[in-house]
C-alpha cells in the first residue's frame, strides 16, 4: 500500500493537468 501512494499522487496530478487543460481550451 506504500508502494501505491505515490503512484496516486501522480494520477492525481495529471488528472488535474488534463481537466486543467480542457477548461483553458
Amino acid at each position: 500500500m506504500k508502494t501505491r501512494f505515490p503512484y496516486a499522487i501522480l494520477i492525481i496530478l495529471i488528472a488535474g493537468a488534463c481537466s486543467s487543460g480542457m477548461l483553458g481550451k
